[in-house]
């Protein structure tokens, strides 16, 4: 009976003591990983705690809060000096009580921080330690900025805001030497007018060379969403070896989908097409969504087990963006996205799909589709007729010429909350 309770009470010693959980946002160090991963961060806040200290379970809470504010910004780290094997680190820097946070910089300690132990004082402290890298476009400088490096991609936020925010500034900081990240104040009237910018704050990435410009469309205003969004944009050989913005250099460069993304020429030829007799299944995705890889990969599933059913003439796409939301329109389909639908223009229909977006629900919707089951809403084609005239192939693109830009976009919200520092 004694034995059973030991271990019962050995057992509960984790869960009693743990302040971090792994999957949360503070990242965990131990002597496994401590140096590797410090080395690849810029700007890292570590906590040297001991989970039996009474000041360290306070500190947990607002501790997490900064870690979840600045995701994607400044590292925010701890590590466990309790456990045997992390002695030597702690030790090594100095560790004299719990808590103590430490500033690093690639890994160099540079000092501690002396701060209140909220969580707005040290996000606020976080912050100040981002350097400034962001380069400010004016009516001056701009036909400079236009030449310089034209093969790098640039990435712009039209702002009516002077100062530059600590999101912008991790921006720049996470693609140094990748791509320019600039800035561009409301009165800056040349500038304007070149990029046709009407609407505040407006952010797009010049890919380089002649590529035409990107527009971010999504209101998702958070250093994930735009590190996601600006990666896309820079080459192979730039992107490195480490885990970058959830996803790693492997996941990167993975084999190219089943599912090819759809464009209004291939919509045009081949969808809405009299000669053809494709059943185009098309789904909608929302724009740098975090998900959309996910659902990509579940479409390639759906695909596999549509083959091994020998479901003929389906084609199948993904969509998003300006496209999306076109083609949307004109089927009335005023769907929560990821949705999806299947259509034959040869006939004049197409069905409609929108629930959960899994890959044995999808497989539902194609054969019901293949066999006729479901209900099948007729085409108003007219509405089709000539209706891609100026678009770009790629629906998140505006093709255009640096000269004659003309940008409507809505404004980005970003929630706001007490000492949030991802806003722009």
């Amino acid at each position: 009976m004694k034995i059973a309770f030991i271990l019962s009470l050995v057992a509960s010693v984790p869960l009693t003591y743990a302040l971090y959980q792994k999957s949360g946002p503070v990242q965990i160090l131990d002597h496994r990983n401590f140096h590797n991963l410090l080395e690849k961060e810029p700007v890292a806040l570590v906590e040297f705690f001991a989970p039996w200290c009474g000041h360290c379970k306070q500190l947990a809470v607002p501790y997490g809060k900064v870690a979840e504010n600045l995701k994607g910004m400044v590292k925010i780290a701890a590590i466990d000096c309790d456990e045997e094997d992390n002695k030597p680190i702690c030790g090594e820097h100095e560790v004299q009580g719990f808590p103590t946070i430490k500033l690093f910089k690639h890994g160099k300690v540079q000092e501690d921080y002396q701060g209140q132990r909220t969580a707005k004082a040290i996000a606020d402290y976080a912050v100040e330690q981002i350097p400034n890298m962001v380069k400010k476009v004016t009516d001056k400088n701009l036909e400079q900025f236009l030449s310089d490096k034209n093969e790098t991609a640039k990435v712009g936020l039209f702002t009516q805001k002077a100062a530059t925010s600590a999101l912008w500034k991790s921006l720049a900081l996470n693609f140094k030497d990748k791509a320019i990240v600039f800035q561009v104040r409301d009165n800056q009237k040349s500038v304007l007018e070149l990029f046709g910018i009407t609407t505040f704050p407006t952010i797009f990435v010049l890919p380089g060379g002649d590529s035409p410009i990107v527009i971010y469309e999504s209101d998702e205003i958070k250093a994930p969403a735009l590190n996601k969004f600006v990666n896309r944009f820079i080459t192979s050989e730039q992107t490195s070896d480490q885990e970058t913005f959830g996803k790693s250099k492997t996941e990167v460069d993975s084999p190219k989908s089943q599912v090819n993304h759809l464009t209004s020429d291939i919509f045009e030829s081949l969808c809405l097409a009299k000669s053809s007799k494709a059943i185009c299944a098309i789904a909608f995705l929302p724009s740098y969504s975090d998900s959309q890889d996910e659902w990509i990969h579940t479409l390639d599933s759906t695909v596999t087990l549509a083959h091994k059913l020998n479901v003929k003439n389906f084609q199948f796409f993904w969509s998003s963006g300006s496209l999306s939301e076109k083609i949307l329109k004109v089927l009335n389909f005023e769907a929560k996205l990821p949705a999806m639908v299947a259509l034959n223009g040869r006939r004049g229909w197409v069905q409609k799909f929108q629930g959960d977006f899994d890959k044995d629900a999808l497989q539902d919707f194609i054969l019901a589709t293949k066999n006729g089951d479901g209900k099948r809403d007729k085409i108003d084609m007219e509405k089709f007729s000539g209706w891609s005239k100026g678009d770009s192939t790629e629906p998140v693109q505006e093709a255009v010429a640096k000269e004659d830009i003309s940008v409507t976009a809505e404004e980005p919200t970003a929630e706001k909350t007490p000492g949030q520092h991802d806003e722009l």
